[in-house]
This record gives C-alpha cells, sequence and structure tokens, in this order.
C-alpha cells in the first residue's frame, strides 16, 4: 500500500566546457550616450591667443565665441579682447581687399555682441555708399553719378581713385545716351561730356564734347531753343543748372 517517495530532478550543473550566452555588443553605427564633456577653458584660450597672434582671425574669433558660450564668466576680459580685436582684424582685411560688403556684415557682427566698432563705423558708411553706386552702375546714370559723387565727397581713401575712373565714365555714358535719344539729342548732352572733362581733361570726352556742340549748334534755330542750354521739357539732366 505504500507509494513510491518522489525524488528531485537532478539540476544542469554547468561545467567549464559550457558555452556561455552571447551578450549583446553595441552597434558602432548607434553610439550609446555620452555624459557631457568637460572643456579644457584654459587650453582653448591659449589656441585663441595663439591663432590671433599668427593672423588666424576667424579661428580666433570662433574660438573666444566657443569659450564664452561654454562659460560667459571664464577669463571674460581675456576673451572678450580676443574676440573684438579678431573681428575687428577681419573687417579690415574685408576693406582693405575692396570686399565691403563682407567688412560691413563683421561690423554689425560686433554691434550685435556689443563690442565697440571704433573707426570701423565710417568705414562701414562710406562702404554702402561704394555700393550703392556699384549697384546702380549699368542700371541708371542720374542715380550712379550721383551716388559716385557723394562717394567722393568723402575725399581721398581707398575708393577715391576707383570711383573717379567711374564718374568720369559714367558722363561721356550719359552723354552718348542723351545725344542718341531723339527725345533729347546732342545739347543736353553737351553739359555731360562738360562735367567728364572738369574730371580728366583728356579722353574721348574731347571729340564727343565737339560733335555734340557743332550737332547742337546745327539743330538749333537763331533766337535760341531751352534745350541748347542742357534742358528738356523742363527738367534738367545732372550737372545743368536747375538739375
Amino acid at each position: 500500500t505504500s507509494q513510491p517517495t518522489a525524488t528531485a530532478s537532478p539540476t544542469n550543473t554547468p561545467t567549464e566546457t559550457d558555452t556561455p550566452l552571447p551578450t549583446a555588443t553595441p552597434d558602432p553605427e548607434q553610439p550609446s550616450p555620452t555624459p557631457g564633456i568637460a572643456y579644457d577653458l584654459a587650453a582653448l584660450l591659449a589656441e585663441a591667443q595663439t591663432a590671433y597672434a599668427t593672423g588666424n582671425y576667424s579661428d580666433a574669433a570662433e574660438l573666444a565665441e566657443a569659450i564664452s558660450a561654454t562659460d560667459p564668466n571664464y577669463e571674460t576680459v581675456s576673451v572678450r579682447t580676443i574676440l573684438g580685436d579678431s573681428l575687428a582684424a577681419q573687417a579690415r582685411n574685408y576693406y582693405n581687399a575692396m570686399q565691403p560688403a563682407a567688412g560691413n556684415r563683421i561690423v554689425g557682427q560686433m554691434e550685435a555682441l556689443g563690442i565697440p566698432t571704433g573707426d570701423l563705423a565710417y568705414e562701414r558708411t562710406v562702404g554702402e555708399v561704394y555700393l550703392n553706386a556699384m549697384s546702380n552702375i549699368g542700371i541708371s546714370f542720374p542715380q550712379a553719378i550721383s551716388a559716385l559723387e557723394r562717394l567722393l565727397s568723402f575725399g581721398q581713401g581707398r575708393y577715391y581713385q576707383q570711383a573717379t575712373d567711374l564718374l568720369y565714365r559714367q558722363y561721356v555714358g550719359y552723354g552718348d545716351a542723351l545725344a542718341f535719344d531723339p527725345n533729347y539729342g546732342y545739347c543736353p548732352a553737351v553739359a555731360q561730356y562738360q562735367n567728364a572733362l572738369r574730371i580728366y581733361s583728356s579722353g574721348d570726352a574731347n571729340g564727343k564734347l565737339s560733335q555734340a556742340e557743332m550737332m547742337c549748334a546745327q539743330a538749333t534755330p537763331q533766337g535760341g531753343d531751352p534745350s541748347a542750354t542742357g534742358t528738356t521739357d523742363g527738367v534738367a539732366p545732372i550737372g545743368v543748372p536747375g538739375s
């Protein structure tokens, strides 16, 4: 009548020869998140100072900005000095290279950061007048002439010679446009050729003026014609009294 006693099943005890289950390995294309990196700000500042000293102003400015973004309170005087000097040097290099648009962009950046611009504010003003004149070359003789005359009013400078040459060509071109326009003719063209000769006493304006004066005299009846004074329909071209 007695029942057999249940015995426990033997357990599988691993031995040294058992193969362990494989463990998950990180996907090299999906790196695990890393904690925040602690930057060596002292090393970055030294690198920025070296970059500035060797003329790498763009790198120096970027490093100074990176330091300020990481810790706005770190060596603020030194960082601010490197940043301001580097941006100013970049702007001057652009102006000296006759690239006022790029220089103006840097000066605007300095103002946005609250960095004093000093004499660069004047450079930007003159650069804007220069760019305005260039944008009107080939578009409008009166507007180009007006902008070039304003540019020359700043006196001798980096744009002076180019502006003088361009103004001469604009006066001659304006005279040609008037001479061959049936609505105007040679008489108002005379004044523009004369304006050109006040800039340079030689050049093709000489011959053009002589021809315009001759053609104007032939076209003007005795007793005078308002167009002989350089006016047309009551509007005086640039350089003519009343304009």
